[in-house]
Order: C-alpha cells, then sequence, then structure tokens
C-alpha cells in the first residue's frame, strides 16, 4: 500500500472512529466496512457500533459520547455525538501510543 492508497487514519487500537482523508460517497466500501451516509474529508466514521451514552474514542482519547445509536460506517459529527473535549488539557497526551497509523 503506497500513502497515497490510505483512506482513513485511526491512530490507536482504541479508537472507536476513523478520520476520512478524502471525500466518501454512501454506499462506499473499504474491506469490510460500507459507508451509510456521505462523509466529507476530515470528518469521522464509525468503526464500531454506538449506543446512546458510549464513549467515542478518538486518536486514543474520548471525544464525547453518543446522542444516539451510531452504526457502523456512520458519519459521526455534531448530529449524533456530544463533545467531551470542553475545558480539557493535554493531561493525557503522555500515554498516547500509535500502534496502527493508517486504517485501509
Amino acid at each position: 500500500m503506497t500513502r497515497d492508497d490510505r483512506q482513513l487514519l485511526r491512530i490507536t487500537s482504541r479508537d472507536t472512529v476513523a478520520v476520512a482523508l478524502r471525500d466518501f460517497a454512501a454506499g462506499e466500501r473499504l474491506g469490510d466496512l460500507t459507508l451509510i451516509d456521505d462523509v466529507p474529508t476530515g470528518h469521522k466514521i464509525a468503526l464500531v457500533a454506538h449506543a446512546a451514552g458510549d464513549p467515542v474514542m478518538k486518536f486514543g482519547q474520548k471525544i464525547g459520547r453518543a446522542l444516539c445509536p451510531i452504526r457502523v460506517g456512520e458519519h459521526v459529527h455534531s448530529h449524533n455525538l456530544t463533545t467531551d473535549l470542553v475545558g480539557r488539557s493535554e493531561e493525557h497526551t503522555s500515554e498516547l501510543q500509535v500502534t496502527s497509523g493508517y486504517l485501509v
């Protein structure tokens, strides 16, 4: 795989979402993952199903909680995610260990 082939960014195995490295259209397949929604570059895609209230993990950090059920392949953004980042410092950045880099 070349750097240009990389389409999603997942930093750690704890991440429950990945970042889209390009625009995606609903119905596109990436291996076993089928996108449910259009997802613009830089936005999040659910890698696992989330129940309402479940933590959402990105870059090894809890970034918020699901406001409603989120399906695998769904666009994750402010319509279905509430943030936990308000007032947080960088206290946990020393815990971040890159384990997977790019996915797909």
